[in-house]
C-alpha cells in the first residue's frame, strides 16, 4: 500500500508540475492595435511608397504668361511637385528664382522678379510648406550651382 502511495504521490507530483509548464507554455495573444496606431503605420507606409521613386533633385521650372506674374495652371503642376519634394526630403529647403521678360525698364523687369519669386513662394506657403524652408534669391543666384539639399524653383516668362 505504502509503494501505491508513493506511485500516487509522484504522480500527483508529476501532474502537478505539467499543469504548472503548461500555463507557462501557453501562448499569449498580443492585443490588437488601436485604430490610432493603424493610421499612423498606413501614414507612414504611403509616404515611404510616394517617396520612394524620388532619386535626384530636379529643378522645377515654373512659367508665367508674359509680363505676368499670376501662376498658370501649368506652372501650379510644377509647384505642386515641388511641394511633393519638400514633404518627402524634410531637410531640403527650396531656393526660388525669377527672371524677367526682358522688356521694360530695369525697375519694371526687377518688380516683375520680385513678384514673380513671391507667388511661388505664396503657393507653396498655401500647400503647407513652411516658410522657413523657403529662401527667394535673386535672379543672378542661377548661375550658383545648387547643394544636394536645395531644391531651385525657378519662375521664367515664356518668352514671347
Amino acid at each position: 500500500m505504502q509503494s501505491l502511495f508513493k506511485s500516487g504521490a509522484i504522480l500527483a507530483a508529476g501532474l502537478a508540475a505539467a499543469l504548472f509548464l503548461n500555463g507557462c507554455m501557453t501562448p499569449r495573444l498580443k492585443p490588437a492595435p488601436s485604430q490610432a496606431v493603424l493610421d499612423a503605420r498606413a501614414a507612414r507606409d504611403a509616404k515611404a511608397a510616394a517617396c520612394a521613386d524620388i532619386t535626384e533633385t530636379p529643378l522645377i521650372v515654373a512659367t508665367f504668361g508674359f509680363q505676368t506674374a499670376e501662376l498658370s495652371e501649368t506652372a501650379k503642376l510644377r509647384l505642386d511637385e515641388a511641394r511633393h519634394w519638400l514633404t518627402c526630403r524634410t531637410t531640403m529647403t527650396a531656393r526660388i528664382e525669377a527672371i524677367a521678360d526682358r522688356r521694360g525698364s530695369e525697375a519694371d523687369q526687377a518688380n516683375l522678379t520680385r513678384q514673380r519669386r513671391s507667388a511661388i513662394s505664396a503657393y507653396l506657403v498655401a500647400g503647407g510648406v513652411q516658410p522657413a524652408r523657403i529662401v527667394e534669391a535673386e535672379a543672378a543666384a542661377s548661375a550658383q550651382p545648387a547643394a544636394s539639399d536645395v531644391l531651385v524653383i525657378r519662375g521664367e516668362g515664356q518668352g514671347w
